[in-house]
């Protein structure tokens, strides 16, 4: 349970359930394909980080909501990518919840 009394949801499971339903032939895709998204998500994760750091032209106070949002595509893709490789990785979220 979370902390808001609603049952923990498996995100892997439901990042599978959503894009079968919205996007129902991703299946058939090339898992390269997923990963290049990750890995462009992730890119964008760390420049978040790079700037929040200083590197860059100038040091910016983070946005937290923009880093976790582009950390949870790059966790979508990795799923995708995983999944469509025909792997399944035991993912447990034992103080998040993913919505």
């Amino acid at each position: 349970m979370t902390k808001n009394g609603r049952p923990q949801k498996d995100p892997w499971a439901e990042t599978l359930k959503i894009n079968d339903e919205y996007f129902p032939e991703w299946r058939k895709d090339d898992p390269r394909i997923a990963l290049l998204y990750a890995v462009g998500e992730l890119g964008e994760f760390i420049n978040h980080l790079k700037h929040a750091i200083g590197d860059g032209s100038h040091k910016v106070t983070p946005n937290v909501k923009d880093m976790l949002e582009e950390f949870a595509d790059y966790q979508i893709y990795n799923i995708l990518a995983w999944e469509t490789l025909g792997y399944r990785l035991g993912i447990k979220l034992d103080k998040h919840e993913l919505v």
